[in-house]
């Protein structure tokens, strides 16, 4: 119920999938529920893209997952978060990676999403 009163009050939405098999069933689930709240409660609800998380680029699956979302109709997000255990540790420490580990690669990446936000270069799939 949390998520959906959130969803309810929010203006936009950004979905993190990370690139695993069952992430594209979750994916495909949130979409319409996404699309439910939209038309029956919330039309000002917008998503504002979906972002690649949790990242191995030398799996086949972690290319095909990120391949797959693109097919699933609202914004890709360039930016791709890889895998990355400072990720996990950064908010057991109350910091956020950008504070944890700022010259880390997953810091970059998440300063490249905020500026992807910003710049809203976000690639459609149609």
């Amino acid at each position: 119920m949390l998520t959906i009163n959130i969803l309810v009050s929010a203006n936009e939405v950004i979905i993190p999938v990370a690139t695993h098999f069952y992430a594209l069933q979750g994916l495909t689930t949130l979409l319409a529920r996404l699309d439910l709240i939209q038309k029956k409660i919330n039309p000002q609800l917008k998503i504002t893209g979906i972002l690649a998380t949790r990242h191995n680029p030398r799996t086949n699956l972690g290319k095909e997952v990120i391949e797959a979302i693109h097919n699933f109709g609202p914004p890709v997000f360039e930016t791709v978060i890889s895998e990355a255990i400072r990720v996990a540790e950064a908010p057991a420490m109350g910091k956020t990676i950008i504070d944890y580990f700022p010259k880390g690669i997953s810091a970059e990446q998440y300063r490249n999403l905020a500026e992807e936000i910003d710049g809203q270069e976000v690639q459609t799939a149609n």
